[in-house]
C-alpha cells in the first residue's frame, strides 16, 4: 500500500493514463526482469567521455543492463532500454527510432513520463509498433522534488530508503529531481541492482560524443544543435535554479546514502565532475 495520499492519487492517474492510451506502466514485475543475469546497471549519457571508454568497459556494458538517455541512439551501441523526457526534436527521434538496425535488437524498453502523454493526449512520436508496444510510463510529482541538501540527506540516510523507493516503483512512481539520472538510479534500485555506473555524464562542459567521429552521418543527420544548451558552459542540469539544486549536489547526497546500504555508485570517467566524489570505474574495479 502507498502511504501518502498524493502517491495514491498519482498512481491512479498513471493507471488511468495507461488505460486511456493503451500503454504500459512501469511496475515491480517489469523491474524484476532487468536484473536477471545482470550484475551492473549502466546509465548512458551523451557526454564526450563516452568516446574514451576502453574495450573492457564496453564489454561490461554489453553484458550488463544499459539505459541510453534521450539522444543516445545516435551512438552505434544499442542498449537494453532508452529513456526520453521532453517532447523536443520530433524529426530526430522519429529518425532514430525508425532505424532498421533496431529491428530484433536487444532494445526492449522505453521509459517515458506519463505527464507528457496526458499533456499531448497520447505519445507524441511516430515510432514503429514494436517500440510502441514496449513504452513504459512512470510518474514523479513535483511535491517529491526536494529543494535543499538537508532534505536530500535526510531522505537518502533513512534506513528504509531502499524500501521506500521500491514501494513507490511497484506502482510506477518515483522521486522527482532535476533530469533523468536520479530517476534512472531509482529504477536500478527498484530492480535490485547493487552496482550502478554512470557513463558519459560529464556535467562540466557541453561537449557531446557525436561532436567527434561520424555518428551523425551514419544516422543520416546533417546537423544537430542542442538549443537548450546554446548559452551554457556546463550541462543544464548542473545549473542551480530557484527551486532545484545542481544535479552533482543531489548525486553526492545520494551516493553517501547508498554507500551505507551497500550500493556501489560509480562514474566511468575521471574527467567527469562527478569524479570529484564518485569512484571512477575502469572496467575491472567492480
Amino acid at each position: 500500500m502507498l502511504s501518502r495520499l498524493s502517491d495514491t492519487i498519482n498512481a491512479n492517474k498513471l493507471r488511468l493514463t495507461t488505460n486511456k492510451f493503451g500503454l504500459k506502466a512501469l511496475n515491480g514485475n517489469t523491474l524484476n526482469n532487468f536484473s536477471e543475469n545482470n550484475r551492473i546497471f549502466f546509465i548512458l549519457g551523451s557526454g564526450s567521455s563516452i568516446n574514451n571508454l576502453n574495450e573492457k568497459q564496453w564489454n561490461a556494458i554489453e553484458n550488463g543492463f544499459s539505459v541510453g538517455m534521450n539522444k543516445w541512439l545516435i551512438h552505434d551501441f544499442i542498449p537494453n532500454a532508452t529513456s526520453l523526457e521532453k517532447n523536443l526534436y520530433p524529426i530526430l527521434y522519429e529518425k532514430l527510432y525508425n532505424d532498421p538496425r533496431l529491428i530484433n535488437s536487444k532494445l526492449k524498453y522505453l521509459f517515458y513520463p506519463s505527464v507528457n502523454v496526458m499533456q499531448y493526449s497520447g505519445f507524441p512520436y511516430n515510432f514503429p509498433c514494436d517500440i510502441m508496444s514496449n513504452i513504459y510510463l512512470h510518474s514523479g510529482s513535483r511535491n517529491t522534488q526536494l529543494r535543499t541538501k538537508i532534505q536530500l540527506d535526510h531522505l537518502h540516510n533513512q534506513e528504509n530508503y531502499l524500501k521506500i523507493v521500491k514501494e513507490k516503483l511497484k506502482f510506477g512512481l518515483n522521486y522527482e529531481q532535476k533530469g533523468s539520472i536520479y530517476r534512472l538510479i531509482q529504477f536500478a534500485l527498484g530492480s535490485g541492482f547493487k552496482k550502478i555506473v554512470l557513463c558519459g555524464i560529464d556535467l562540466n562542459n557541453t561537449k557531446y560524443f557525436w561532436d567527434e567521429g561520424d555518428y551523425l552521418r551514419k544516422r543520416g543527420i546533417e546537423k544537430l544543435e542542442i538549443v537548450e544548451q546554446r548559452d551554457n558552459k556546463v550541462h543544464q542540469t548542473e545549473l542551480p535554479g530557484e527551486s532545484s539544486l545542481p544535479i552533482s549536489i543531489i548525486l553526492e547526497s545520494l551516493y553517501k546514502g547508498l554507500t551505507k546500504h551497500g550500493i556501489r555508485l560509480m562514474v566511468s570517467s575521471k574527467e567527469s565532475k562527478l569524479a570529484q566524489f564518485l569512484p571512477v570505474w575502469n572496467g575491472e574495479n567492480l
